[in-house]
């Protein structure tokens, strides 16, 4: 699964809420509404300045 393989290497992996996809990342993903640009801009910006989030999800 396309999904899994980012996760596995532990790179940072952005989903929508509505994701099916959403409930079998659950921590381990980064979630913003899918109506909302500045949830993603606010999701994405996270995952380029704050590398030592995700260095601690499994």
């Amino acid at each position: 699964m396309p999904t899994l393989e980012p996760m596995e290497c532990q790179c940072p992996v952005i989903f929508r809420l509505t994701s099916s996809l959403s409930e079998l990342v659950g921590d381990a993903a980064s979630l913003f509404e899918p109506d909302s640009v500045d949830g993603l801009v606010n999701t994405m910006e996270i995952v380029v300045e704050e590398p030592e989030l995700w260095a601690s999800i499994d």
